[in-house]
């Protein structure tokens, strides 16, 4: 899996646009990716938690890396 497989459009879609419903300031929220990385984080933590070497401060940062490549194999396989 990876981002340079993907289209720069698919890692930067947004998850909840609402076209113009702010103007010119208009704010789209989270990215498409950071969305499914979320959802990939929480089935994570709710799995890691049966790991006591992912309770702690080295587990974490495994565990947000584990929900991008999640995220990234979404949107790769979005994009076919």
């Amino acid at each position: 899996w990876g981002a340079a497989a993907m289209k720069n459009d698919d890692i930067n879609d947004f998850a909840f646009p609402v076209a113009g419903a702010l103007g010119a300031n208009q704010c789209n929220g989270m990215t498409l990716r950071d969305y499914f990385a979320t959802a990939a984080m929480q089935a994570l933590i709710a799995k890691g938690m049966d790991n006591p070497n992912n309770r702690n401060a080295k587990g974490v940062p495994i565990i947000a890396k584990f929900a991008y490549e999640y995220a990234d194999a979404m949107l790769e396989e979005r994009s076919k």
